[in-house]
């Protein structure tokens, strides 16, 4: 056995240790008084500091909606605790860096300060987001500071094929691949294709042998077969046939029997499951519900604002989450209620589209399209992979789609209108009907992360006109006794926006089916069915979790209100009235003059427009200053609920789907007419599994150039990360001179009323702003110009990286554009200017300085003849001056003010996109 250790014996020389009455931590007595000192005073501003903030919670109190308690860093390293205290359990909180200590656990209440004032304050960012993720997650809460640099980002995952050695299979050779990829990029025809393989294969276009070893057109078309069924993540059409009879619902014999509809679709199911296991995605996924929180920093944490921008933080995903059952593997496992899951319980919210658009003179196609709400906007609102998915399309059988309206007598017409309702609906069961069953029992397996969760689809956003609508919820059109998809309004009550109506549900609505079903007559069927402006049709959603198709109905921005309340109804009264006015040709002269903007059409005459889809719409509302009592109107007060629920409105908007309308109407051109639904879906297939490996190869060529250049000079190794002020970024560069000759080429141009003593003007702001250079006049200035420079700035919206390319350019196009810029001033943060130069000026010392020559605008007196509520006007002055790059927060758009014969008055629009509007408005 070893032996006892012996007690070690006090030595005399050793100094005796006393113990600090404020910090309890032992001390030698000869720093001793020091030390208490120190304590005391730090233990004061301590204190004050919690006087302090206690002040400040008390007058921020009434303006706040929501309060957190207090976060206090407990003290791990006392010598001898004065009186007991229960610390809390840690609950992670990522603030973008890294604290001195862990902070408390956010749902359990924090150490009482007046129980233990030695608890020091947590100095938290000053502006911050607080992102709270839902209990099935496990994740913890996390701080993003908003006065910080954004966090660096995680390095991607690399999309991987069958054989990483060879990316481009099931080729066979990579000349192969890039032949195919370049044949279905630019939709080439049989004819063309054949054309190109006969002079490699005659040896017009090489010499020798040829490294693309097809032959023939079905070669080809042979190898993109391979390629659809092998390349991953590809999930391809199947065909079925729907059998619709209709003998025993039919009044006419016109339209009685069955009738069959060929289909081409995807399994929705499947659909899902590829982007859910698709690796590429995972870090753009967002499998819970989160809360989140705009906060005012300091020492307290206040809910000031609830923020919503995605889905996922909307009311709807997160209610889902909470009836989901629980996670056993969670720790807090004792305090979920109701059933548990051996894996996470996670909630799938799908996004659905269905329009029909014209793609010829006499042919309408009719696509539905699926997107997963769980991938971030930027990716599911594009194209390529994660963007939407094509389900197929909605076909008529030929007996239906050759009947002339017009011939069909009344009672026809209504057996008519119920059968393409009925195969409407017989559609559309089908193509989701994988995500029934699912919906109500889940489906356990591996996501893209690794992790194994039991998943649970369900539709949260249906984007449809009303017309579509009307055929998808079942219920009567926009004249019907109750036309609202989403409450049971009154016609003629349309205009009373903030009265409240019972809104329809699912249970209510088949309930009313059941009851008109059991009716003796027609007649009382029917008038049970209008009451409630129903058809009798079941809803394909009603059996379906998670999905309530009247909640799901949005407030599509594009219909309701670009291309419905103004194309349709106000733009048509406003061109009216110009008319009698006799103001259109003045109108159209103002529309002209408008300078141009990234991003937005240029419209010369605007009156002159008799249709336009939405989006030109939009753009003439973003360029003008704006007895409703119908449907579209009327929705408007379901908007902000729809929000609340699912998120911001460019979620739920068709614009992201009409560009849908364009691939249509090119994958119809390429078909013989016959079956083109059939050859559409191919083609579709073919771009798909082509894009895809597309993505393939060029991942694996930048891992191959990643891989190169970080063993050429250890790059591998990623230092840490430096904080920059710089946010702009010059480009277009014009020829290196002096300040000197570059007023003496400015001076013979057009503008030189602005470059008139450009070179001694520079000196002496130089001087000014940077006295330790001491420039003399003797010394050269180094000057070098661009025409334009990219802006980046934070948008006041959701905070999100932004970017302005402005342009200051004597021919842009063709027209001179010199655009206006927002920059922050002492005597006023609302400063605007126009670019007359963007300047890098180099000093003998070798340092660089960006500047921009400026004519800045001043508040004008000046009003219009209609001086509308926030109407402001400025006034462009006759003299540039410099501004350093650095005060520029972003771009700005002015118009020339009409009604006055003065060319330097303009007005600031506000309504160029949201960002402007709150920096213009001040609004925080």
């Amino acid at each position: 056995m070893p032996p006892r250790k012996r007690k070690r014996a006090e030595r005399d020389d050793e100094p005796l240790m006393e113990v600090c009455p404020v910090c309890d931590e032992p001390q030698v007595p000869r720093a001793f008084p020091a030390h208490v000192r120190m304590c005391r005073i730090n233990q004061r501003n301590a204190d004050q500091m919690r006087v302090d903030a206690q002040m400040a919670g008390k007058k921020n109190g009434r303006r706040a909606e929501t309060k957190m308690p207090k976060l206090r860093l407990n003290k791990s390293h006392k010598a001898r605790a004065r009186r007991a205290v229960q610390e809390p359990a840690s609950l992670d909180i990522d603030m973008g860096y890294q604290p001195q200590e862990p902070l408390p656990d956010l749902q359990l209440p924090p150490a009482d300060p007046d129980s233990d004032p030695s608890i020091p304050l947590v100095r938290l960012p000053s502006h911050y987001v607080l992102t709270i993720p839902h209990r099935h997650s496990g994740l913890p809460a996390t701080i993003l500071p908003l006065n910080n640099p954004p966090p660096l980002q995680t390095p991607r995952t690399f999309a991987t094929g069958m054989n990483p050695a060879k990316p481009y299979r099931p080729f066979r050779t990579y000349a192969d691949y890039d032949f195919t990829s370049n044949c279905v990029r630019w939709a080439k025809g049989d004819k063309q294709i054949k054309e190109e393989l006969d002079r490699l294969r005659t040896g017009i276009w090489v010499d020798g042998k040829s490294k693309i070893t097809f032959r023939t057109v079905k070669d080809v078309k042979d190898a993109l077969r391979v390629a659809r069924h092998v390349v991953p993540g590809i999930v391809q059409f199947e065909r079925t046939t729907i059998t619709v009879d209709f003998t025993h619902d039919a009044e006419t014999k016109r339209f009685s029997g069955a009738f069959n509809v060929q289909l081409d679709f995807r399994d929705a199911w499947k659909v899902v499951r590829s982007w859910v296991c698709d690796e590429t995605l995972a870090p753009h996924s967002t499998w819970f519900s989160v809360e989140k929180f705009y906060c005012r920093g300091g020492t307290c944490v206040e809910h000031k604002e609830v923020l919503i921008d995605e889905p996922w933080t909307g009311r709807t995903w997160r209610e889902v989450d909470d009836s989901l059952p629980g996670w056993t593997g969670q720790t807090w496992k004792e305090g979920l209620q109701g059933p548990q899951n051996q894996y996470p319980s996670c909630y799938l919210p799908l996004h659905i589209w269905l329009d029909k658009g014209m793609v010829s003179t006499k042919v309408k196609m009719h696509p539905i399209l699926l997107r997963g709400l769980w991938i971030h906007s930027a990716i599911r609102n594009a194209s390529g992979n994660g963007g939407s998915a094509l389900l197929g399309y909605i076909t008529m059988p030929p007996e239906l789609r050759n009947t002339d309206w017009k011939t069909l007598s009344g009672p026809e017409k209504e057996d008519f209108a119920r059968l393409k309702s009925t195969i409407y609906n017989s559609i559309n069961s089908k193509i989701l009907d994988s995500l029934k069953a699912r919906s109500h029992y889940g489906e356990t397996f591996r996501f893209g992360d690794g992790i194994y969760r039991t998943a649970y689809p369900g539709i949260l956003i249906e984007s449809m006109d009303f017309q579509e609508l009307a055929c998808w919820l079942a219920i009567r059109s926009a004249i019907a006794n109750f036309p609202c998809p989403k409450c049971l309004v009154p016609k003629h009550r349309l205009a009373e926006l903030t009265q409240p109506f019972k809104h329809r549900s699912p249970a209510a609505m088949a309930n009313v089916v059941r009851r008109a079903r059991k009716k003796g007559t027609k007649k009382e069927r029917e008038v049970l069915l209008r009451n409630s402006g129903l058809h009798d049709i079941e809803q394909i959603l009603w059996g379906f979790a998670n999905s309530d198709p009247y909640k799901a109905s949005s407030y599509d921005t594009l219909h309701w209100t670009d291309g419905g309340k103004f194309g349709r109804h106000l733009w048509e009264h406003v061109k009216e009235v110009l008319i009698n006015m006799g103001e259109t040709n003045e109108f159209n002269k103002c529309m002209q003059n408008l300078p141009r903007w990234r991003g937005m059409d240029h419209i010369s005459a605007a009156t002159l427009i008799d249709f336009a889809e939405g989006n030109t719409f939009l753009d003439i509302l973003k360029e003008i200053d704006k007895d409703f009592n119908f449907l579209k109107q009327h929705y408007t007060c379901h908007a902000p609920g729809d929000i609340r629920e699912k998120g911001t409105t460019n979620h739920m908007s068709t614009r992201p789907g009409e560009g849908f309308q364009q691939e249509v109407n090119r994958h119809y051109d390429r078909t013989n007419g016959r079956d083109a639904e059939h050859q559409m879906v191919l083609i579709d297939e073919n771009e798909e599994a082509m894009a895809r490996l597309d993505m393939i190869v060029a991942d694996s060529k930048a891992q191959e150039k990643q891989a190169a250049e970080d063993s050429e000079d250890g790059a591998a190794v990623v230092a840490d990360a430096v904080s920059s002020d710089v946010h702009w970024c010059l480009a277009a560069p014009n020829a290196r001179m002096s300040s000197a000759r570059f007023e003496a080429q400015m001076t013979r141009a057009s503008v030189s009323q602005d470059f008139d003593g450009f070179d001694i003007a520079l000196r002496e702001f130089l001087a000014n702003r940077y006295p330790e250079f001491q420039i003399s006049f003797e010394q050269i200035l180094e000057v070098q110009s661009f025409r334009a420079v990219h802006l980046e700035f934070q948008s006041r919206v959701d905070w999100s990286p932004q970017r302005d390319i402005l342009r200051c350019s004597p021919s842009f196009f063709g027209h001179p554009r010199y655009d206006c810029v927002l920059f922050n001033a002492e005597e006023d943060p609302l400063s605007l200017a126009r670019l007359v130069a963007l300047l890098r000026c180099k000093v003998p010392d070798g340092r660089s300085f960006d500047l921009a020559f400026v004519r800045r605008f001043k508040n004008s007196k000046w009003r219009p003849r209609t001086d509308w509520k926030g109407c402001r006007v400025v006034e462009e002055a006759s003299k540039s001056a410099f501004l350093p790059l650095e005060h520029i927060a972003r771009g700005a758009f002015l118009a020339r003010a009409w009604g006055t014969t003065r060319t330097n008055l303009f007005f600031p629009l506000d309504t160029v996109d949201d960002d402007m509007f709150l920096r213009l408005n001040n609004i925080e």
